[in-house]
């Protein structure tokens, strides 16, 4: 929420913010004040809530999802053990329409417990084996880099080397491939990958 509220912000220079002065010398100032947000980077904050966010939420569902814990959680899952077989309709006088509308139903059902199952094996409380959680935090970890490298890019304007940016590039195919029972550290993936792309440019 706070990310939502900087991305509305105009952007000030630190003389602007200078040129208001306490009437009381005692008195501190309050609230949030960011002196280096300017026109050029404010898109730096929101980028940086939506990666914050996104590792959080793997974190959560490799580290705590189905533990005790969770269950002290205002969030509250659906269950992953629905019924494979829905209510089937009494297809009098053969309607084709309904016969569709269970058709698609019953595919979203189907790659709903797919989805469901992967993210049930990525969780060290919830997977039979504890292998597919270990993928699953290398994946998380390699996202790191390049999600770094960009917070500093958007920020600061400090872009790594062309060397750094090609091996964080590979950390985030590495993270596709060990990553993508749980769908954010997908996310963090491709985000790396398309500010990867976007640092190369800036390069040439």
């Amino acid at each position: 929420m706070c990310s939502l509220i900087l991305l509305l912000l105009e952007g000030e220079t630190s003389s602007s913010r200078t040129s208001y002065s306490s009437s009381s010398s005692r008195s501190k100032s309050r609230g949030l004040v960011l002196p280096k947000l300017t026109r050029s980077n404010w898109f730096a904050p929101p980028l940086i809530g939506i990666m914050a966010m996104f590792f959080m939420c793997s974190l959560y569902a490799v580290l705590v999802r189905g533990s005790a814990l969770a269950k002290l959680s205002f969030l509250v899952e659906p269950s992953e053990h629905a019924s494979k077989h829905g209510t089937v309709p009494n297809f009098a006088g053969g309607k084709m329409e309904e016969v569709a509308k269970l058709a698609k139903k019953s595919v979203v059902h189907t790659k709903t417990l797919a989805s469901a199952s992967k993210l049930r094996e990525s969780g060290i409380w919830t997977a039979s084996s504890l292998l597919s959680p270990a993928m699953n935090l290398v994946g998380l970890a390699a996202t790191i880099p390049s999600n770094v490298g960009i917070a500093r890019h958007s920020w600061r304007g400090m872009s790594p080397s062309k060397g750094l940016t090609f091996l964080a590039l590979l950390l985030n195919i590495l993270a596709l491939i060990f990553g993508r029972g749980v769908p954010s550290t997908v996310a963090l993936a491709v985000i790396g990958l398309v500010g990867g792309f976007i640092q190369f440019s800036t390069f040439k």
